[in-house]
């Protein structure tokens, strides 16, 4: 964080630093889409998705921290192409291992390093005991630095190597501890604990240690809500901790305290990636709550998922506030996915699966979810249930086929379209028939087969026109008249979009009523109606 902020402050207003954290990521697949979410930019299906992320990036002068490499090390190779091909980004890869790749300047990070003996004005400059210090005065306001307790404070921070989350812990026990007593109990558990930790990085032993040493000073109850915190990725808010653990904001800060957790301006709650490691190893201690709490917080993602589904059917006012709000969540959204495909939930993913592929939709990362949805497709045709849950396949396959024409994916598009036709045929599945004839009319439109495009639009907004599908309806009016537009027909596109206008104008549809108009607009716009 700290070398962002220099970076940004000494560059010009060319360079942009951006920041991708890979800690909540599951595998070396999901690199390039976390990389290209934070670029702003958006990968089609058929081409080679690095490559596409190095020609987005050729000429930017960007500055990328790329953070927790250490456990997709597999995808290494999405950062030799980006420095092959990129010859003006930086690159700055955080990771407890080295990449071994060329052009690779290693710096280790060591702790602050504090000598023995200090006077008092020296010690206030010294950034471990100013650190020390800063999370003493959050327990203890009263606490100062004194020639008596100095020695002390100075012994704490070299026995914990210097490391500044291990010293941040270590400081949070100034709320029951001096200086003096911390010390001793550091001293007492880092023998006990010097067998079993040998055999990590001296670094992380330090802050494994004082985490133990952190962990035993708990109640129990805190060691349960803390271990239990450890499912959550990429942070969480108070609500979801009230509703999932039972905790209350007061047992919340009593962590913040501890600084085992911390609490960020926009009221989310973190855990350090390496902590979290920590607690979610500690959770096998108490199997009652280990499986519980993964699936209390599949089902409450799930429905976080279903409350907000309504926003993309008709009410588009508030359509940005929930996008943000999801996208604030959208690290537990994937855990909870893959957890329930993991344990073949096919509940938890149909609850979730509509307002995924729509916020999808909005968020412009197709490739993302599509990925999300062919895993399920995968599991789904290994375990043989595409006759057991029809619906759900079919309704997987023709969002799949819908992202795939919005992607220029040529060469999936018409096999996930046939297999959708052939389910709704046989299950009489209309939503899902009309979603991959929509999706069919934006693939053969975008090729220039207008005519196949005309046609299969039609059968959409028929099929629409007979369905209750706000959002989806006003998507298949607008594809045939973008189509019919393409065509030259001027007069079939503004009939079209006019009584896109008039039928929500009349069910009090505002948002899809305004689509309609943009459209009108941009029809006359065309033929220099102004």
């Amino acid at each position: 964080i700290e070398v962002g902020h220099h970076q940004q402050e000494k560059e010009t207003d060319k360079c942009v630093v951006d920041s991708v954290p890979l800690g909540p990521i599951l595998n070396a697949d999901q690199i390039v889409e976390t990389i290209a979410g934070v670029v702003g930019m958006s990968l089609a299906a058929n081409d080679n998705k690095e490559d596409q992320l190095a020609n987005f990036l050729r000429e930017s002068h960007a500055y990328l921290i790329i953070d927790n490499f250490e456990h997709v090390m597999a995808g290494v190779s999405v950062i030799q192409t980006l420095i092959h091909n990129c010859p003006s980004l930086s690159i700055l890869v955080t990771s407890r291992e080295k990449l071994n790749i060329a052009k690779e300047t290693v710096h280790n990070l060591r702790g602050f390093n504090l000598p023995h003996h200090l006077k008092l004005k020296e010690a206030r400059q010294q950034d471990a005991i100013q650190l020390f210090l800063q999370i003493t005065h959050k327990v203890d306001w009263h606490f100062r630095l004194t020639e008596d307790n100095l020695p002390q404070i100075i012994a704490i921070c070299r026995k914990v190597e210097g490391v500044p989350l291990a010293i941040e812990l270590a400081a949070a026990w100034s709320r029951m501890m001096s200086p003096d007593e911390i010390l001793k109990y550091l001293e007492t558990n880092f023998n006990l604990l010097a067998d079993s930790l040998s055999h990590l990085p001296e670094r992380h032993r330090s802050i494994r240690a004082v985490f133990e040493s952190s962990w035993q000073l708990l109640t129990q109850e805190e060691q349960i809500i803390y271990s239990q915190l450890s499912v959550f990725r990429g942070g969480c808010t108070q609500q979801a901790i009230e509703d999932m653990l039972g905790a209350s904001p007061q047992q919340t800060l009593s962590l913040v305290d501890k600084s085992l957790i911390h609490r960020y301006e926009d009221n989310r709650y973190f855990i350090h990636e390496l902590l979290r490691e920590y607690a979610r190893n500690k959770l096998d201690d108490f199997p009652q709550y280990s499986q519980t709490v993964r699936d209390r917080h599949a089902q409450y993602f799930a429905t976080f998922l279903e409350q907000r589904l309504s926003t993309f059917s008709i009410d588009g006012k508030n359509q940005s506030v929930v996008v943000q709000e999801i996208n604030a969540e959208y690290d537990n959204i994937r855990e909870m996915w893959y957890f329930a495909l993991d344990k073949l939930d096919f509940q938890i993913i149909g609850q979730s699966l509509e307002t995924i592929y729509y916020v999808n939709q909005i968020r412009g990362t197709y490739l993302i979810a599509f990925q999300m949805f062919e895993d399920v497709q995968r599991a789904m045709e290994h375990h043989e249930l595409q006759s057991t849950r029809p619906k759900l396949y079919a309704e997987l396959l023709s969002m799949m086929a819908f992202y795939a024409a919005l992607s220029n994916s040529y060469n999936q598009i018409v096999p996930l379209a046939e297999k959708v036709n052939h389910l709704a045929k046989q299950y009489d599945l209309p939503v899902e028939h009309a979603r991959v004839e929509s999706a069919l009319s934006v693939h053969w439109a975008t090729i220039g087969d207008l005519q196949k495009a005309k046609r299969h639009g039609k059968i959409a907004v028929g099929l629409y026109s007979q369905l209750t599908n706000i959002e989806e309806q006003t998507n298949a009016f607008i594809n045939l008249g973008w189509t019919y537009q393409l065509l030259g027909d001027y007069q079939s596109a503004g009939q079209l979009f006019s009584r896109l206008v008039a039928e929500n104008e009349a069910k009090g549809h505002i948002y899809q009523a305004a689509q309609g108009n943009i459209w009108l607009a941009l029809l006359n716009n065309l033929q220099g109606k102004y």
